[in-house]
């Protein structure tokens, strides 16, 4: 599989125009199930079944990066985000959402992040990873930051199903850049077995898996957490937009630190802010230390994800890219899949309140393990032979 310094600018304008098709729509959906009568267990099990697919599909899904190309197979994943943001806002009953549009989402999810990450490996030559990674989160973010705040304003007077609607126009036109130069494929067997080879393997899907419990906090229990306190759409996507847009000053901060050797520190500095940024949300007396709160979370965020995710990247050798990003994408999906079978058992046992801040503390809880390091260093820029 060969990719083109071309094919990584497709990828920034593609994903920069999705972030805000999914910004429309996205942070709003547990909260849009909310509105329609669910209750936060059914939400919070939507949500691990969702995790369970990805997990099931995240292998089928790397063979077909490498067989077909990961640039395919982020296009094939916007025609799924269309087709479960369609199901979604034409019926919202249990069986629908659990059996349609559940699959669909994680289809779409899981082939958008295993071929981003797969495009991504491309910058490991650059000698520039954590750059790349943080041109690549600030570019999403600011456009990000612009979902939530215009999904908002037009969930609050129109409806949440008239930003559904906006948001599938979004996803066609962020499709097109995909589709501006070919992508070059270089045709190989997806085969797991070259990875046995990796000796820290077990230990860097163990650190990543664990940590990215944080990333599904912030996905499910902090926009409900926030619609809880300010009770507005427009409140939420206002205060999770003044904080995307924070984040960009921390991405670059971050890629640069990385770059010069600094990226452990950073990581570091990321997680213990990021735990405390979540106790501080649940004990924030109101809607002004709640969005600096958030604020701060979604910096903290910016701060563990650009190093985490260029060490991810210098460890995928180029004998084992695809196979290497699939692993990690599924232990990945593996401990969010516990954690939320936690929280919906949690969730029969406390009231909905308890439950939203349980899961955010959890959330920050498990920040704390990108404290620690990844597995040896290995260098960046000599691969192993894989005999």
């Amino acid at each position: 599989m060969s990719m083109r310094k071309d094919d990584l600018g497709e990828l920034y304008v593609s994903a920069s125009l999705r972030s805000f098709a999914l910004g429309l729509a996205g942070i709003f959906i547990p909260i849009f199930l909310y509105k329609q009568g669910w209750s936060l267990t059914n939400i919070l099990f939507f949500y691990m079944i969702f995790f369970m697919y990805s997990l099931a599909f995240a292998r089928y899904l790397g063979e077909y990066a490498m067989k077909y190309g990961s640039k395919h197979l982020m296009a094939v994943s916007f025609s799924f985000s269309f087709a479960s943001l369609a199901f979604l806002s034409i019926d919202q009953s249990l069986i629908s959402v659990f059996c349609i549009v559940a699959p669909l989402y994680a289809i779409a999810e899981s082939a958008y992040w295993i071929s981003n990450h797969v495009i991504l490996t491309e910058t490991k030559e650059s000698g520039h990873v954590g750059r790349s990674v943080a041109k690549y989160n600030i570019l999403v973010g600011i456009f990000s930051a612009l979902g939530p705040l215009v999904g908002g304003v037009i969930g609050e007077h129109y409806g949440l199903r008239t930003a559904f609607m906006i948001s599938l126009v979004v996803l066609i036109v962020a499709l097109r850049p995909l589709f501006i130069t070919r992508e070059g494929i270089s045709f190989g067997k997806f085969d797991l077995s070259k990875l046995e080879k990796d000796k820290g393997l077990i230990h860097d899907m163990f650190i990543l898996g664990l940590g990215t419990i944080a990333n599904a906090a912030v996905l499910v229990f902090w926009p409900l957490f926030i619609y809880s306190r300010t009770g507005g759409l427009i409140k939420t996507g206002l205060i999770v937009a003044i904080s995307l847009t924070a984040t960009t000053l921390a991405c670059w901060m971050a890629g640069q630190l990385n770059d010069n050797n600094k990226g452990r520190k950073v990581r570091k500095l990321g997680s213990l802010t990021w735990f405390i940024a979540s106790v501080a949300m649940v004990l924030s007396p109101g809607i002004i230390i709640l969005a600096l709160a958030n604020m701060l979370g979604h910096i903290s965020q910016m701060l563990s994800v650009v190093p985490r995710t260029s060490t991810v990247i210098s460890h995928s050798f180029d004998e084992y890219r695809a196979e290497y990003m699939t692993v990690m994408f599924m232990s990945i999906q593996f401990f969010k899949v516990i954690f939320m079978a936690i929280m919906v058992v949690v969730s029969q046992q406390m009231d909905d309140s308890r439950v939203l801040s349980t899961g955010l503390i959890f959330g920050g809880l498990s920040a704390l393990v990108y404290y620690y390091s990844f597995s040896r260093k290995r260098k960046i820029v000599k691969d192993v032979k894989i005999g």
